[in-house]
């Protein structure tokens, strides 16, 4: 499980991607998250392409969706939540 300090970075990260179109944030954000939703997705039960499946839909919804929310209030859980919209619709 993540933090409050952890959310706190991810949301520095979703604003500084929105912002500055920082590529650099961008990357380490795939790399904090994507962590936590594969262990999620094993623990599902779900295959490793799948997994990369899921991982490659989430962060491509995150990349065009960051340039236009006004507001992320828990950045992390909005990520968490793609991932498992996109699973149920597998």
């Amino acid at each position: 499980m993540i933090n409050a300090k952890e959310k706190e970075e991810i949301d520095n990260l979703v604003k500084r991607f929105k912002l500055n179109n920082d590529m650099e944030a961008f990357e380490t954000l795939y790399k904090k998250t994507s962590r936590e939703i594969a262990t999620f997705l094993k623990y599902a039960g779900a295959d490793e392409f799948t997994i990369d499946d899921v991982l490659s839909t989430t962060f491509m919804l995150v990349y065009q969706k960051a340039k236009h929310k006004v507001k992320c209030k828990d950045c992390y859980f909005w990520i968490f939540k793609d991932s498992k919209i996109y699973i149920i619709q597998l």
